[in-house]
């Protein structure tokens, strides 16, 4: 099956969120979390008053980032055999950390499943049938440069009270996305 399905890496594949929060927790004495403290893409700062992606300057963070769902290995070798192709598309500044996100997937066993990786801030630019973000900013630019790109939304509480008008599809899971590609690929089948 001809499918390309560029995925974001933070907080889709990856518990990025999670992690700064701990480290973050760490760091300060606190006791943030991400359900109760990130309810918006454009973080707090009077709540993380030093600064929530100060522990990027410590490119060895992604190792201790998981895989977000116990789901995402299975998910992803089920497609990539059906010939999907995977994308991984993630933005990062700072000097190793793209490097790192990948040494990460392989440590994880899902690093064989994608067929390309790409580091840039414009999601826009990639070409793929699917985008799966949980940035619903970098979803809408997409939709508006490929109109007809299926756009999965994954749920993160920052992106709770965004109002899509159903243009994307939500998914809570890796659960979610297998049923989200199946349709999908009967939809191309059909």
């Amino acid at each position: 099956m001809d499918l390309t399905v560029a995925v974001d890496c933070d907080d889709v594949l990856t518990n990025f969120l999670n992690v700064l929060v701990d480290e973050y927790n760490k760091t300060h004495g606190t006791n943030h979390t991400v359900e109760d403290d990130i309810k918006e893409w454009n973080i707090d700062n009077t709540i993380f008053e030093h600064g929530l992606f100060e522990s990027l300057n410590d490119p060895d963070i992604i190792f201790k980032m998981k895989l977000k769902d116990d789901n995402i290995k299975k998910v992803l070798k089920k497609y990539h055999e059906k010939g999907v192709k995977f994308l991984l598309v993630s933005a990062t500044r700072e000097v190793g950390t793209f490097e790192n996100k990948l040494e990460l997937l392989k440590q994880c066993g899902v690093y064989e499943y994608f067929d390309g990786f790409i580091n840039t801030d414009c999601k826009h630019v990639v070409r793929a049938d699917v985008l799966i973000d949980d940035y619903i900013g970098n979803l809408d630019i997409y939709k508006h440069y490929h109109p007809f790109a299926w756009t999965l939304l994954y749920d993160m509480p920052h992106n709770q009270n965004v109002n899509q008008d159903g243009v994307h599809t939500r998914v809570r899971n890796w659960e979610e996305i297998d049923f989200a590609l199946n349709e999908i690929l009967k939809d191309m089948e059909g």
